[in-house]
């Protein structure tokens, strides 16, 4: 079975979040369960996190898993809406 592409939202959120809690990656990766190399490949969007790791790093943020997906939502639809503006390049692939 072949693992899922990296979600570039998913992975600007969780970075994102983590910066607004004044956390580092080697903190939020302790917390989660996680190695920091992990945790750098799913915020760099290199690498897709397994649902488990998904659940681990969202109860370290301190969020519910929907909230995380309502804000990749919104993530997605800005990204969207960059894309679609005049002049200005997309800064993630959808």
């Amino acid at each position: 079975m072949s693992r899922p592409k990296p979600d570039p939202a998913l992975s600007a959120v969780v970075r994102r979040l983590r910066a607004e809690r004044d956390m580092t990656v080697e903190t939020l990766a302790y917390e989660a369960g996680v190695t920091t190399g992990t945790l750098s490949l799913i915020e760099l969007g290199r690498s897709a996190p397994h649902w488990s790791n998904f659940c681990h790093i969202a109860k370290a943020l301190d969020l519910p898993i929907a909230r995380i997906a309502e804000a990749v939502e919104a993530e997605k639809a800005l990204c969207l809406c960059r894309a679609l503006e005049p002049g200005e390049a997309a800064e993630c692939a959808l």
